[in-house]
């Protein structure tokens, strides 16, 4: 048996692009996960008659608006597309976005407490580890 550092153990780690993949899909994921979870309530019908413009929205309708419509699945899926894309194509995301989607999610549940937003940690782990893999893998050869 060999002791050497390329036992299969280590050439089967994912590669960078696949890390991205699965955080684009994990991403997908929670974005339809909250449509689902908030997207049952009585609202609808207001928003989409436009009062939101002309009146004061309660504070409970304003807060469902800014968890759905006017929230983070929209640009969520947009980045989760974007990063599935990157890693079918064998690329990755910039080295920057692991570590800014993990800082926002931390804040958020700074701010809110234990919520949701701890599952954005997971892509955003993805996507650091990732970026390391990249990175070393660019350096060794």
């Amino acid at each position: 048996m060999s002791t050497t550092t390329d036992t299969p153990a280590l050439r089967t780690r994912p590669r960078p692009d696949r890390l991205t993949t699965a955080a684009g899909w994990s991403l997908l994921a929670i974005c339809a996960l909250h449509t689902l979870a908030f997207s049952l309530h009585p609202y609808w019908a207001d928003w989409l008659a436009g009062p939101l413009r002309t009146t004061e929205a309660s504070l409970d309708e304003a807060a469902q608006f800014w968890g759905l419509p006017g929230g983070f699945v929209l640009p969520g899926v947009l980045l989760a597309l974007l990063l599935i894309r990157l890693g079918r194509q064998g690329g990755r995301a910039p080295a920057a976005f692991g570590p800014v989607l993990g800082l926002w999610a931390l804040g958020c549940v700074w701010i809110l407490g234990p919520s949701g937003f701890l599952f954005v940690l997971v892509p955003a782990a993805l996507l650091v580890l990732a970026a390391a893999r990249g990175c070393r893998a660019s350096t060794d050869g």
